[in-house]
């Protein structure tokens, strides 16, 4: 019989038993049996020519990671086993917790509505999978809202959601939004830059040469709306994923974007580009109600490049947060 949990999960759990405190991945062994449940068993699937076909059934094409080797012929790539301690590809496992945490907290409330709305989302990794697991899983209709200011990664979010089959479904209603978030309606900038290999592109207030990371860049104007004009007529959101490479360090800290969360928000999962934006969200998301599920630190190293400890992030940290009041 084949090992269940494959090698990577049993070296991950068997770490555990060495490194104690020194090991902080965002998730316990307890959660291996929820992350078990979302399991769509494509270990004996062929992907398709050119895509990765992942643990939850989740195509994505091969060049929106364009830093990963190719195949000969372009083949398919499978990646069947739980994403512990990740994915292999792109995201640890404290991500995909908050979304199944989302998807099980939605159920037990008897939703028939999922709704996900992702700030941030690049070409829409936690969209597509909010879309194909609340299809999934019964709900009677799924709401997608990704938001992303890269024109380049605008277009890609429609052709991630046509690879999974989630357009022109009559039972999910698909609102992509070509904006950035702000703390106010204007005018930002968001630097042009190849996101299939640098996902770090961070929105500014002035056109700018050099970005917060000390790398040279060109920008181009954006629209930029707050969290209430894109998602306030909705009347609750089950899954909220932000990861804006440190603009959240002043959006999490406006009225505005606080009561949204304390009002409409099941599940809040934050990206953490610094210590400093965990600590922000330690002081403030607490008082507002919200409980830390699980939380895996920011790693950095200081350079001489900037100032800006944003800049320092050599791998995104991220925290995930529940709101009672959703019980």
């Amino acid at each position: 019989m084949n090992n269940p949990l494959g090698p990577r999960v049993e070296s991950a759990i068997e770490a555990r038993k060495y490194m104690v405190n020194d090991f902080f991945g965002g998730w316990d062994e307890e959660d291996i049996a929820l992350l078990s449940e979302f399991s769509a068993h494509t270990e004996y699937e062929i992907p398709p020519d050119g895509y990765i076909l992942d643990w939850l059934g989740v195509k994505t094409k091969l060049e929106h990671h364009a830093w990963l080797p190719r195949p000969d012929g372009n083949k398919g790539v499978l990646v069947a086993s739980l994403p512990i301690p990740d994915d292999q590809v792109h995201a640890e496992a404290i991500e995909y917790l908050a979304l199944c945490i989302a998807i099980k907290r939605a159920q037990s409330r008897g939703e028939t509505h999922f709704t996900s709305v992702e700030l941030g989302s690049s070409y829409g990794p936690w969209t597509i999978a909010s879309g194909v697991l609340g299809l999934r899983m019964g709900f009677d209709h799924v709401t997608l809202i990704p938001v992303e200011a890269s024109a380049e990664s605008f277009n890609k979010l429609f052709q991630h959601a046509q690879a999974n089959d989630l357009l022109n479904n009559t039972r999910l209603s698909f609102l992509p939004r070509n904006i950035a978030v702000g703390n106010k309606p204007g005018i930002v900038f968001f630097p042009l830059v190849d996101t299939s290999v640098d996902n770090g592109a961070q929105i500014s207030e002035s056109s700018c040469t050099t970005d917060y990371r000390g790398l040279e860049v060109a920008s181009q104007p954006v629209a930029a709306e707050t969290i209430t004009m894109i998602a306030g007529s909705i009347d609750h959101v089950d899954f909220l994923h932000v990861d804006l490479q440190g603009a959240e360090e002043t959006i999490i800290q406006s009225q505005e974007f606080k009561d949204f969360l304390q009002a409409k928000v099941s599940v809040f999962y934050l990206a953490t580009q610094s210590r400093f934006i965990e600590g922000i969200a330690l002081k403030i998301l607490p008082p507002l109600g919200f409980q830390l599920f699980r939380e895996r630190p920011t790693k950095y190293e200081q350079n001489s490049r900037t100032q800006d400890v944003n800049g320092w992030t050599t791998r995104d940290g991220g925290q995930t947060w529940i709101n009672p009041s959703f019980s």
